[in-house]
C-alpha cells in the first residue's frame, strides 16, 4: 500500500482497558467477527475522533525506491473531512 491506502483502510483499535475493540465497517471478515465473539471478543464502533494524518519520507510507500526530488510524501485521513497533508507546491 502507499501511504493514502493505508491512511484509508479500514481500521480496528484494541487495549486492555475497556476490554472492548472499536472495529470500523469492513475491518474484520464477518466470518472472523463472529469467531473472535464465539471466543468472548467484544466490538463496538470507533468514536468519531478517530482520524489521523501520515507523512512518509522518501518514497510513497514502505521499502520503495526514492522518488527524485520528492522527499515527503502525505495522506489525510478522509473519516471526517479536515486538515490536509500536501507537500511543496502542492
Amino acid at each position: 500500500m502507499d501511504i493514502q491506502e493505508a491512511v484509508d483502510a479500514p481500521r480496528f483499535h484494541q487495549q486492555w482497558q475497556p476490554e472492548v475493540t472499536a472495529v470500523e465497517d469492513f475491518a474484520l471478515s464477518p466470518d472472523t467477527r463472529r469467531l473472535l465473539e464465539s471466543w468472548g471478543h467484544e466490538f463496538t464502533t470507533p468514536p468519531p475522533e478517530n482520524h489521523l494524518a501520515a507523512i512518509l519520507i522518501g518514497a510513497p510507500e514502505l521499502g520503495a525506491a526514492p522518488v527524485p526530488g520528492a522527499r515527503f510524501f502525505g495522506a489525510n485521513d478522509p473519516r471526517r473531512g479536515t486538515g490536509s497533508a500536501k507537500g511543496p507546491g502542492q
